[in-house]
């Protein structure tokens, strides 16, 4: 080792963006620098601590034995100058450069670029974000940072994170053409109805075991014709405007984009009976709609953006309500 002395916060930086992107390209766009600045920097901590650091491979940068042994220490001691930073200093929007990954679910995705553009943009100008389709390893990219902020339902697990609801989920709504029966006026849908027409499930992965009109004819012992799934909020809409099919959704969010298309058409499921399918959710949370974060990644621009996130999401929410 060199010059220890040469080592800052934004160097250290650099050593934890590299190791979590194992890219030099991706960790230079997380951090809103160069290439060539990247370049420069890992040439100054190659030098401090007289070690190559990491190896490139073709599966990307492979640390070395020296970066494994120092990544423990430098990630805590980026943690205490955010502690101090969250402590000490006053946060300032306007003058915030940093780059967020928040992951979601396909049907909320346009609700959140609508607030990130009207409601976070104007107040932190510089402030950038990646918008991703939230995936099974969710609990692991939240935890180690590769996501800042996921927006998603109750089920979310991991002993790290903590969730904040935003939407309590007390109705459901049937999705479809215009042309489906249930989708006429007048029209009292009953559950067994329900039983008796193709199915097509909006699946968010890790939301449920299975769909939970599956749930409730299985518990009546009926059957119920499961069509197809996606994770795909335009895919489902293509599918329902082809087929004669139906979907559910618990997502007020979800009614706005089906709503945009001419032939497709939402109604209110009676409070009977989303009750019921609710009820088939085994949870020890309010059931509903949460901003989730990681406590091991905390920051004072992603508190205040996720503070954001939380206060427009409900205020959309409850606009949505009193259509």
């Amino acid at each position: 080792m060199k010059d220890i002395k040469r080592l800052d916060y934004e160097l250290m930086q650099v050593l934890i963006a590299i190791d979590e992107h194992r890219n030099c390209q991706n960790a230079a766009h997380a951090l809103r620098i160069s290439n060539s600045a990247m370049s420069r920097y890992l040439k100054q901590l190659r030098e401090i601590f007289d070690d190559t650091l990491y190896i490139r491979r073709a599966s990307g940068f492979i640390p070395t034995h020296k970066a494994s042994q120092l990544l423990p220490m430098i990630r805590e001691l980026c943690q205490r100058y955010q502690e101090l930073e969250n402590q000490f200093t006053e946060y300032q929007p306007a003058k915030s450069r940093e780059h967020f990954v928040i992951s979601v679910y396909d049907d909320f995705s346009p609700i959140i670029h609508k607030i990130l553009n009207n409601k976070v943009r104007p107040f932190a100008p510089d402030m950038s974000f990646d918008i991703r389709i939230l995936s099974h390893e969710y609990t692991t990219e939240l935890e180690n940072g590769n996501i800042d902020i996921a927006v998603m339902s109750e089920s979310y697990t991991g002993a790290h994170l903590q969730g904040n609801l935003f939407a309590e989920v007390k109705n459901l709504y049937l999705l479809g053409n215009r042309k489906h029966p249930f989708l006429q006026d007048n029209v009292q849908v009953t559950l067994e109805d329900l039983f008796k027409y193709p199915y097509y499930e909006m699946d968010n992965f890790c939301d449920l075991p299975e769909p939970l009109i599956v749930s409730a004819a299985r518990r009546r012992n009926q059957d119920c014709v499961i069509a197809g799934s996606t994770g795909s909020l335009a895919s489902l809409a293509c599918v329902l405007l082809d087929m004669p099919y139906y979907s559910i959704s618990c997502n007020l969010f979800t009614t706005d984009y089906i709503a945009s298309f001419p032939n497709l058409i939402y109604r209110k499921l009676p409070l009977e009976i989303s009750q019921t399918l609710l009820s088939e959710i085994n949870t020890n949370r309010d059931i509903g709609h949460y901003v989730v974060v990681s406590d091991l990644n905390k920051s004072q621009a992603r508190d205040w953006l996720k503070e954001v996130l939380i206060r427009e999401l409900k205020s959309e929410w409850n606009r949505g309500r009193c259509k």
